[in-house]
């Protein structure tokens, strides 16, 4: 059976880069390559009930792909230029989550700052209920900025080994902020976003090692988030409970590979401008500010069904994208290109990590990394960037001045 096929070669993909990363379970190549074969194993499982039938093209385009990011992401973290702009290539086996810290103090915030912003979650939580609208335009300017406090809390564990409960309400009061509004996938970029942050620190203070403790709060958080994930969506008014638990759940996971295979298929309809779907929230972007009515249009999906009649979604993971612009080409230089992002974000976060202060270009790191975790189900790195990037980092950089009492007696 074809999908089986995919399931060996992604294995077989998954386990070099896990290898040859060092076991590192974080590892982008090891992420990029773990979610794809994921999201096929769901599909096998659900073969009867999707009435699964995988083209070769398919098989081709996740291969191909998965093996392009491999490749690129090897690259761009393991050739760097020498004395005399001299091009250099060595074999780097190092861990993709360990920040080049040797000993850190916690960032101390101003307890008056903590308060003034805790009081404010508590105010907006309850102003939702006078006046939605408002506060949902309210929610952006406290939700965002939630993410370097989830640095400034995991800071905290990891120096102090102990929890901060105001900052841990502030985290929690986000993500009510934003689930009040309905945006249930914004709350697990948080949690993701602040469990990676969480990696990083501990591996890089103690020695690249996390202990079993945190494996197993992570498996018990997956099987919570999964066996919540429906109810969740029921309780924002979605449409959930018209399926069984699995076939919910798969609908997520399996399904945007048979989305793929659906369009792959059926044919695409290229648009009118360059990587139309790869870069749709910037190419609307520059549209609605400049005016270019060329610019502003609906991304060219539609709501798939599998072949026996079944509604699975508008999403076709990340390779629906590369290959409606350029094809398999397309596919193969994408992405390349999106390893060699995430490539150039964790040298750079590492480059100007500063246990002096909150480090803007860490979090980024930490967002782009989920955001290739969603690869399987959609287009999420390339189509955040650059507009999305740039929006976050300068309200996260705003908000790092604005926690400016920082008190770090050691430094790297």
């Amino acid at each position: 059976m074809d999908i089986q096929k995919l399931i060996i070669i992604l294995f077989v993909i998954l386990l070099f880069n896990f290898i040859f990363y060092k076991r590192d379970f974080f590892s982008p190549a090891v992420i990029f390559s773990f979610v794809f074969l994921a999201s096929a194993i769901d599909l096998y499982l659900m073969r009867v009930f999707w009435n699964v039938a995988i083209s070769q093209e398919t098989i081709n385009v996740i291969k191909w792909g998965t093996i392009s990011f491999s490749i690129c992401f090897f690259l761009v973290t393991n050739i760097s230029f020498g004395a005399n702009n001299v091009l250099s290539f060595r074999i780097s086996r190092q861990n993709y989550t360990k920040l080049e810290i040797h000993q850190a103090e916690s960032i101390n915030v101003s307890k008056g700052l903590v308060n003034v912003v805790l009081i404010l979650h508590v105010f907006l939580n309850l102003f939702f209920w006078v006046n939605a609208d408002l506060a949902k335009h309210l929610f952006t300017f406290t939700f965002f900025p939630a993410y370097v406090w989830g640095y400034v809390f995991v800071n905290h564990i990891v120096t102090e080994k102990k929890c901060d409960w105001k900052l841990l309400f502030i985290l929690i009061l986000s993500c009510i902020n934003v689930l009040l509004v309905g945006g249930r996938g914004d709350v697990i970029n948080l949690i993701v976003v602040t469990i990676l942050l969480y990696v990083f620190m501990t591996r890089s203070q103690n020695n690249g090692k996390i202990k079993i403790t945190f494996y197993l709060v992570l498996a018990a958080f997956v099987v919570a988030f999964v066996y919540f994930f429906q109810r969740i969506g029921v309780s924002l008014g979605r449409d959930s409970g018209k399926f069984g638990f699995w076939e919910y759940f798969s609908i997520y996971l399996g399904a945007p590979i048979l989305n793929l295979n659906t369009a792959i298929t059926r044919g695409m309809s290229t648009g009118n401008v360059f990587l139309s779907e790869t870069f749709y929230e910037f190419n609307n972007f520059i549209g609605n500010l400049f005016g270019i009515e060329k610019y502003i249009y609906r991304t060219d999906r539609i709501f798939w069904t599998s072949s026996n009649g079944l509604n699975v979604g508008n999403v076709a993971t990340v390779f629906y994208d590369y290959y409606h612009d350029a094809g398999m080409v397309g596919v193969i230089l994408l992405s390349g290109i999106s390893a060699i992002l995430i490539g150039i974000l964790y040298k750079y976060s590492v480059k100007h990590y500063n246990a002096k202060n909150i480090s803007v270009s860490t979090i980024l790191y930490a967002y782009a990394v989920f955001l290739l975790a969603r690869s399987f189900f959609a287009n999420s790195l390339l189509n955040a960037f650059p507009y999305t990037f740039f929006k976050l980092a300068v309200i996260w950089w705003i908000t790092r001045i604005v926690i400016r009492k920082i008190d770090i007696k050691q430094s790297i």
